[in-house]
């Protein structure tokens, strides 16, 4: 007769012998309720490692179209809801750029369906927000809201029929797009979406940290008007939070320069109004800082913050000694009159920001901003270029290396300028009846992608007496002419040479919308 003790110890040895002889469940970065399918004539494979999601797809696109194709890695959810994930790499996509690759939160597989996506594409407008507001609709969609860069963490967040889309360069601070709404029903499907643009090529991306958790838990909405007193806040009130805290960043430091250590909490209990007026005295008139408001839950704790960029009213401060900031015409934001149009310097890397709205820099208009250095005589100025202007506009915001003649908004000038459609020269020789003219794209938008992603792309502005020559290099060394040298005839010996931006936004202003370019390496030298 076996004795109680001893048959207690059986079992565990029986027991554990099971265990050694099970094999381990191996991690997963994806979760296992995710399934991939082609929507439409999309298609694809999923590999994943426990370290990294790979997901080979192909498709023609999603983007402003009736029907979508492209493959699609999802989970049912039912409600309120919001999908993670860190996107590390895309490439192989069709050689046009028009690949989209992001989180998309769709109601049904069906080709047709009401869906919204916060996304990478190659097409030189950066991150983009894509969206069907109903079923059988023809989609739409916000392009630039970033660069373009790998790493980056992207997520999107349901609260009833409101979509957003956030994105963040550290993972724990979001920077939202618009919110829109969307038709669908309780039930939907978060996933992880990749398009091509092209039925028949197939791309790879690499992706981590995928995640999908019920709720809506960061704010949306965000808004920063500045006035003469100080800044005022306002944003969507989040189901769920009892308060809000609010944070600052320091002056003239960029949104994608921000880290969460920049940030000073200014409020001492939270807020419980979905708006909050920063009046503090240290704030210096005319500068622009990060701003992040981050939602306190019942239960006390806090959750993720999202960012805007906001500054107390006046004239933007310049980033850089010896250099002056000209804001032209005008850049409104949203409900602001103005917006946060100004110019930005990383102390660590370097890389110089310029944030601009307004109409464009062109003919009768000069909406634009300008970061400049007075020089007398002869000249050379030099810069690195890190990528397109995002912006508002697909064709023709731009930025670039500018001779002006003054500060006034009809001077005369000449200059480089990059657009989203690629690089050329562009020039004013009339301050009377503005007579702007261009030249011919020496870089064509693909060249000027392949340069941008490669080799690199500096602008050179030369002065010789009257003439002002524009150039271009793949190097930093060796330079080409972008067109001939245009004459300025009887040019003052004093100008003013710099970056300047403009985001050509004809339309009615979109929060959060600015125009966003970023340089590096500005020297000026003299002969």
């Amino acid at each position: 007769m076996v004795k109680r003790q001893g048959l207690f110890m059986l079992f565990v040895i029986a027991a554990l012998a099971l265990v050694v002889a099970l094999p381990a469940m191996a991690a997963t970065v994806l979760p296992s309720s995710f399934v991939g399918k082609g929507i439409g004539n999309g298609g694809g494979s999923i590999t994943d490692d426990g370290t990294t999601l790979t997901i080979q797809a192909k498709g023609a696109d999603y983007q402003d179209a009736d029907t979508d194709s492209f493959y699609f890695v999802s989970m049912p959810v039912t409600g309120d809801g919001t999908i993670t994930a860190r996107l590390t790499g895309a490439k192989g996509g069709a050689d046009d750029g028009g690949e989209r690759v992001g989180l998309m939160i769709r109601e049904t597989t069906d080709p047709d369906s009401a869906f919204a996506a916060m996304n990478e594409t190659n097409d030189n407008h950066g991150l983009s927000l894509n969206w069907r507001d109903a079923k059988g609709n023809t989609g739409t969609h916000e392009a630039g809201y970033g660069r373009r860069l790998f790493p980056v963490w992207f997520k999107g967040q349901r609260a009833g029929t409101n979509l957003t889309g956030f994105y963040s360069w550290t993972g724990d601070l979001w920077i939202p797009t618009n919110t829109k709404a969307v038709t669908m029903g309780a039930a939907a499907n978060f996933g992880l979406a990749v398009a091509s643009h092209d039925d028949s090529v197939t791309m790879t991306t690499t992706w981590g940290n995928v995640s999908v958790s019920p709720g809506a838990p960061l704010v949306t909405g965000l808004q920063a008007c500045g006035n003469d007193k100080g800044v005022m806040l306002t944003w969507s009130a989040l189901a769920g939070a009892k308060g809000y805290n609010i944070f600052r960043g320091a002056p003239n430091i960029a949104l994608r320069s921000a880290t969460k250590a920049q940030l000073v909490q200014i409020n001492k209990t939270p807020v419980t109004d979905a708006s909050f007026t920063d009046l503090d005295n240290a704030i210096q008139t005319g500068a622009r800082q990060v701003y992040a408001i981050a939602p306190v839950m019942a239960d006390g704790t806090q959750g993720q913050p999202s960012l805007v960029v906001g500054g107390k009213g006046g004239a933007p401060l310049t980033p850089l000694p010896d250099y002056t900031l000209t804001v032209f015409g005008n850049h409104p934001e949203g409900t602001c009159a103005q917006g946060s149009a100004g110019a930005f310097a990383d102390p660590t890397s370097g890389v110089i920001t310029l944030r601009a709205g307004g109409f464009d820099f062109w003919s009768d208009h000069d909406d634009s901003v300008l970061l400049s250095q007075k020089v007398t005589g002869d000249f050379t100025a030099t810069v690195q270029i890190l990528d397109f202007p995002n912006g508002v506009n697909p064709c023709c915001g731009k930025a670039g290396l500018f001779l002006r003649e003054t500060l006034t908004p009809t001077s005369r000038y000449a200059g480089c300028a990059l657009r989203t459609d690629g690089l050329r020269q562009q020039h004013r020789s009339d301050n009377t009846t503005p007579d702007d003219g261009e030249g011919s794209f020496v870089l064509d938008r693909d060249m000027a992608r392949m340069a941008l992603q490669t080799t690199g792309l500096w602008l050179q502005v030369k002065r010789t007496k009257d003439d002002v020559a524009t150039l271009f290099s793949m190097d930093g060394k060796t330079f080409t002419p972008i067109d001939d040298p245009f004459t300025l005839t009887g040019l003052a010996a004093d100008v003013q040479i710099g970056l300047q931006q403009g985001a050509r936004d004809r339309d009615d202003p979109i929060q959060m919308r600015l125009s966003e370019s970023e340089f590096k390496g500005l020297t000026i030298t003299k002969p």
